[in-house]
């Protein structure tokens, strides 16, 4: 049975134009047989077209579910590139807190081993400081010697007044050489009694210093521990059950000295 483009395209429930792009594409165009100012399609070439029209129909089904595998794949390869940034990312992170890791324990062994030389050199100025006050008792003793054999040599001097001169003459030679010495001594003894006191003095300040730096450093350290692990927390949460530890083998060692202190 004979059907005109109008009818088709109702049957198949498409545009006219469309069933008219199935004849071009079939190349029956100039094959039609026309009544009027209709062409009317034999049942053949109605079969052709309506399976011309079906294979249209598959082709665009087709290369809509290839551009839309294409977009997918697309989707794909961002999030990839996405997360290879985000490891990529991580990573770094970790680099930086490990680098960051061994300059605090860099910094907290650069800190003992000052600590070590301060407590040397206030034992060492201890040591001197006890070797002076020896030697100030020393210089003491010899003061009262002195001044026992000046005593000694007044009491002869007045007994031999009246005796002869030239032995009178030599023991004012010797009283005044005794006076000479024990002025020298007063004037050593008055300069140890000011070293002593300089080093007293030395020694508290050292002393103050090495208080303020140990509580200073021991706080900057658990700062820089609180600042890290709460950057790694939030960037690896295991990495940070990690650090947790790390700062609590810190604490135990800083924050024992802080309570010591």
């Amino acid at each position: 049975m004979e059907m005109t483009i109008k009818q088709i395209a109702g049957e198949l429930n498409v545009s006219k134009s469309t069933v008219s792009r199935a004849i071009v594409q079939l190349g029956f165009q100039n094959k039609l047989r026309r009544a009027g100012n209709k062409y009317l399609l034999s049942d053949t070439q109605i079969l052709l077209i309506k399976q011309q029209i079906s294979q249209n129909d598959t082709e665009k089904t087709l290369q809509g579910e290839a551009e839309s595998h294409h977009a997918a794949e697309k989707s794909l390869q961002g999030e990839a590139k996405s997360h290879h940034a985000t490891e990529k990312s991580l990573q770094e992170e970790a680099e930086s807190h490990h680098a960051t890791e061994k300059s605090l324990q860099g910094e907290a062994k650069s800190h003992h081993a000052t600590e070590t030389s301060l407590q040397e050199e206030a034992e060492s100025h201890h040591a001197t400081e006890k070797s002076l006050q020896g030697e100030a008792k020393s210089h003491h003793a010899a003061e009262k010697s002195l001044q026992r054999e000046a005593e000694s040599l007044h009491t002869t001097e007045k007994t031999l007044q009246e005796g002869d001169k030239t032995v009178n003459v030599f023991f004012q030679e010797q009283l005044s050489i005794l006076n000479e010495q024990l002025s020298i001594k007063d004037h050593q003894i008055q300069i140890l009694q000011e070293q002593i006191s300089q080093l007293t003095t030395a020694m508290e300040s050292m002393a103050t210093a090495l208080t303020a730096a140990q509580a200073l450093h021991a706080g900057t350290i658990q700062k820089q521990l609180t600042q890290q692990n709460s950057t790694i927390e939030e960037a690896d949460p295991e990495e940070s059950e990690q650090q947790k530890k790390k700062k609590g083998f810190f604490s135990r060692i800083f924050g024992s000295k802080t309570v010591s202190k």
